[in-house]
């Protein structure tokens, strides 16, 4: 750098010190920007890039829909006063607070009729004769429409039902 204080070019600088020219144009300009060549740190821990109000915020949009994909959570979040990239926060949010995993059920399974016939169900299907069954295939029934991930607490699995006449939640 002295070199080049003292008015070298950056090609003879390189030439005398057997660098490429590109590394004394990448020092001269580090200098200028930091005022030093040194390195930077190296490691260390990186905050997480959303905290506070909008941790808060987020907290809400995933308890009232718990598969709100983090494109969503982006915009919502600048809407909401804070421009965050998804890839910024991404894996950190899932690393610290809630984890994507979802079992999907059927919608029907909730109705009282049905929740008491699977109930009934349950208590007596150790009693039938496994030779008796026959297989009904029920492959019409869709639920490929409806979000496959979803935030739930860490350790615990997301369920959902999905209505299988539109396969939407």
């Amino acid at each position: 750098m002295a070199r080049l204080a003292a008015g070298e070019s950056s090609s003879v600088v390189a030439a005398a010190l057997s660098v490429a020219v590109s590394s004394v144009i990448k020092w001269a300009a580090r200098e200028r920007q930091f005022g030093s060549v040194a390195p930077g740190r190296m490691g260390g821990h990186r905050p997480f890039a959303i905290s506070g109000k909008h941790r808060l915020f987020v907290l809400q949009q995933i308890e009232k829909t718990p598969h709100v994909t983090l494109q969503a959570l982006s915009e919502a979040l600048a809407a909401h006063g804070l421009k965050v990239l998804q890839r910024q926060w991404g894996a950190s949010w899932r690393a610290s607070a809630k984890a994507l995993k979802k079992t999907v059920l059927t919608a029907e399974q909730i109705r009282p009729d049905i929740a008491r016939r699977r109930r009934r169900w349950i208590h007596y299907r150790g009693r039938i004769d496994p030779h008796r069954l026959v297989f009904i295939d029920e492959t019409w029934i869709k639920t490929n429409m409806a979000p496959l991930r979803g935030w739930g607490t860490r350790g615990e699995r997301l369920i959902t039902h999905v209505r299988t006449d539109t396969g939407r939640p």
